[in-house]
């Protein structure tokens, strides 16, 4: 959610608080979902490459042909380059929770690594790539987050771009006190009631799931098929 307030405070309300059914692509849903519970399995049995695609053969009937090959590839490529890769892993597919501004925060983390006296937080991107800062927001909260639960904040952030067979290194914040402020204030306008449709990029609108319900870009909005949610103490996700 927090997130989300940061690409779109309209997209946000919309999902979170009307809760509205946007389109999704399922395929590229179930890809998802299935790699990173593959890669989770992988990574729990030690970096086991048969745990990691015997995880993939129980759900690759859910996939077209072409994705399950291009899953198996990805597997492959990650365990060239994990195998023999520093640190253990405290954390796989892990929730975190914890609190801000007043408000539950229920975060979850792909990868959270122990590196001697470091701790690096890592994310799964089934996209060829992403905004520096919107990806950099992603990785405040769960550092924040993590923070809060394991009283460290990693001090290494890396996003794996496995269709770009990339890993990237995201330029830390590593201070608790700039994490806590800078999600704050995230959270801060929301329970403002911030819900301004003012995207982080406009060129998006035209491929915003919310778009036909977007006074910006639709002269005649579509009204909401929900009521609003009633939540005295909302998560913020």
């Amino acid at each position: 959610m927090l997130v989300t307030q940061r690409l779109c405070p309209y997209l946000r309300f919309a999902l979170y608080e009307m809760r509205e059914p946007l389109p999704t692509s399922a395929r590229r849903r179930r890809f998802g979902n299935l790699l990173h519970a593959a890669i989770a399995a992988y990574e729990q049995a030690g970096r086991s490459l048969e745990q990691a695609i015997e995880t993939l053969a129980r759900g690759a009937a859910e996939l077209p042909p072409e994705d399950a090959r291009e899953a198996e590839e990805i597997l492959r490529w990650r365990h060239s380059i994990r195998r023999d890769a520093p640190g253990r892993s405290l954390m796989n597919e892990g929730p975190l929770r914890t609190s801000v501004a007043g408000r539950r925060l229920d975060a979850r983390v792909d990868r959270f690594d122990a590196m001697g006296g470091m701790r690096l937080l890592a994310e799964y991107k089934t996209g060829l790539r992403a905004p520096s800062d919107l990806l950099s927001t992603q990785f405040t909260v769960l550092a924040y987050a993590a923070w809060r639960v394991f009283g460290q904040a990693p001090g290494v952030w890396e996003a794996e771009f496995l269709r770009a067979r990339q890993v990237v290194r995201v330029p830390a914040e590593s201070d608790p006190r700039v994490l806590e402020r800078r999600v704050t204030e995230l959270a801060t306008s929301i329970v403002a009631g911030d819900r301004q449709p003012r995207p982080h990029q406009v060129s998006q609108c035209p491929r915003c799931p919310a778009r036909a319900f977007c006074p910006r870009v639709t002269r005649m909005p579509r009204p909401f098929s929900r009521t609003p949610r009633v939540d005295p103490q909302p998560a913020l996700l």
